[in-house]
């Protein structure tokens, strides 16, 4: 080969490395958003439980225990009393 040649041999190389080196870097943004999508989703169901929880403290507190903890559409809370039976089952 000619040193004209090798230098565009050399020149091709160096450019389809950079394209493959590009193509290769959009995976770890990937995985990143899947990462922050996941570490969003978990805080969420963290902050979730302690809603609950703290919703049914405030149902207790106010009609006792066995009380129900509801939410509406529009995101209100309702506490709802514990059923109470008939002694002796139904009839």
């Amino acid at each position: 080969m000619s040193p004209r040649q090798n230098w565009l041999a050399g020149v091709l190389a160096s450019a389809l490395f950079l394209v493959l080196g590009a193509g290769l870097d959009a995976a770890p943004h990937e995985a990143q958003d899947v990462a922050d999508t996941t570490t969003e989703a978990v805080t969420m169901a963290e902050l979730e439980t302690r809603r609950d929880a703290l919703a049914l403290r405030i149902c207790q507190a106010e009609l006792g225990p066995g009380t129900a903890v509801l939410w509406t559409v529009d995101g209100d809370l309702v506490c709802r009393p514990a059923v109470l039976t008939a002694q002796g089952g139904a009839q």
